[in-house]
């Protein structure tokens, strides 16, 4: 029968003998993929207010029908999990309103030209009436409220703060007519620049792996990328996308792609057919990009990786073209020989590396690469401080907890085998400070390969 035994004991007698210990819990931090985030316009919605979705239909169903709730959709089917959505804001937005009689006076809860009809009729017997608040000919939500001669009007009020739609002014007495009407006078604020920013900040403390807007401005875009490299410089690594202006001449593209000239900006430089035989507006094209290389982890590749809705590519290119493209960080759509439409490259916009950066930062898979690595080690260090001594068995904890990711990181194919995690010999630690060195390669996918056909003309017997 097996006994225990103490760490180190020696038995006398043969037998089995057994213990058990903690090996020790494994806390390093793992990939987050699928986040977007999303700065747009909206004639419907919280303003100046960041929210969270997984599901395409309550993106509009939150915002209505418009170009960011569309881009959101594709996001979705290219494998967002996540979207944060910011609805940008500005001035001289107004909120719609109903006026029936003296007594129901009802305001849309945002600004906006958002459709909303309110339609209040009798019920069976005369206790009760019902309110419909309606969009776009669809009943959107059903109210009851009492029949009580002066007491109504207060009723319905009270009945509509649950309203996601429409709020009534109170204090008012009376009977509530029937009546089916629409609310009117509402307007979309006039959104500038200052109003995209915003947005860019209010979701700074969220984690997201891209972000994109609405937008084809190149104001905006360039707004974008001095966030993008505003939150770098504080720990943050979000991929920017932007896009081009497609009615711009191809070389004003590259042009403009180069001009960024930053790893962790992606610009997308054409668009594609959708199934009705349309081109779809740029943004469309960023979305997919933007859900693309959020959704795509960091071992794969979103380079001819076939996009959804997609039947064609309205603008020819030349093979020439396309090599220019790469060459100046801008990323097209082609056509497969199977007739797919996918991303022909996979590169950012950085083209001229500064003397801290290697050519592997041209990539969108290494810069994710190397983005995931910053964050999760970034993650896992914050945990220590304070928890730690600086002495050294806590740097002996700091030097296991690094080590932990980097081979974390090899086994899921993202770093080659071998990386280290080291003290900095140059800077030799202080009473509360030290020093590290994280040297790891990550890998590339491959890209090219190179077949050489040796035929030979044998004579026949």
């Amino acid at each position: 029968m097996a006994q225990i035994f103490r760490e180190g004991e020696i038995k006398v007698r043969p037998d089995v003998y057994y213990r058990y210990s903690n090996k020790g819990k494994n806390d390093n931090v793992g990939a987050v993929d699928g986040i977007n985030a999303l700065v747009m316009q909206a004639a419907w919605g919280p303003i100046g207010e960041v929210k969270a979705f997984v599901k395409a239909t309550d993106v509009k169903e939150a915002y209505g029908d418009c170009d960011g709730t569309k881009m959101a959709e594709a996001m979705f089917e290219e494998g967002a999990s996540t979207i944060y959505v910011y609805r940008a804001g500005g001035t001289g937005g107004t909120k719609a309103k109903l006026t029936q009689g003296e007594n129901v006076v009802m305001t849309a809860k945002y600004e906006g030209d958002f459709p909303i009809k309110v339609k209040v009729q009798k019920m069976p017997g005369d206790e009760v009436k019902q309110c419909f608040v309606i969009i776009d000919g669809v009943v959107k939500e059903t109210f009851v409220f009492d029949a009580v001669g002066d007491g109504e009007a207060a009723s319905l009020a009270d009945t509509l703060q649950s309203s996601a739609y429409v709020t009534m002014e109170g204090g008012k007495t009376g009977e509530v007519a029937e009546f089916e009407q629409a609310l009117t006078g509402g307007s979309n604020p006039s959104v500038t620049g200052d109003g995209y920013v915003e947005g860019f900040y209010a979701l700074e403390p969220y984690y997201y792996n891209v972000i994109c807007c609405d937008t084809i401005a190149e104001g905006v875009q360039n707004l974008l990328h001095e966030y993008i490299d505003e939150v770098v410089k504080v720990g943050k690594f979000p991929i920017g996308v932007a896009c081009a202006d497609t009615t711009a001449a191809f070389n004003e593209r590259k042009t403009k792609a180069a001009g960024f000239n930053d790893e962790q900006i992606a610009f997308m430089g054409n668009s594609y057919t959708d199934p009705d035989g349309k081109a779809a507006p740029p943004i469309m094209a960023a979305a997919r990009l933007a859900g693309a290389i959020a959704a795509t982890p960091s071992n794969k590749s979103i380079v001819h990786r076939a996009i959804k809705n997609a039947i064609d590519v309205p603008e020819k290119f030349t093979n020439a073209q396309y090599e220019e493209a790469i060459l100046s960080g801008m990323i097209l759509f082609s056509k497969s020989s199977d007739g797919q439409i996918w991303f022909d490259s996979g590169v950012t916009t950085l083209v001229a590396p500064d003397e801290n950066q290697d050519a592997g930062w041209k990539k969108l898979k290494r810069t994710k690469v190397r983005n995931e690595l910053m964050h999760r080690l970034d993650v896992i260090m914050e945990r220590l401080i304070g928890k730690v001594n600086c002495d050294d068995n806590g740097i002996a904890d700091v030097l296991q907890a690094g080590m932990g990711l980097l081979k974390d990181m090899a086994r899921e194919k993202k770093i080659l085998d071998g990386a280290t995690f080291t003290l900095d010999a140059e800077n030799p630690k202080t009473s509360d400070s030290a020093w590290f060195v994280v040297e790891a390669d990550d890998i590339d996918s491959l890209e090219k390969i190179y077949l050489h056909y040796r035929f030979s003309n044998m004579p026949t017997a």
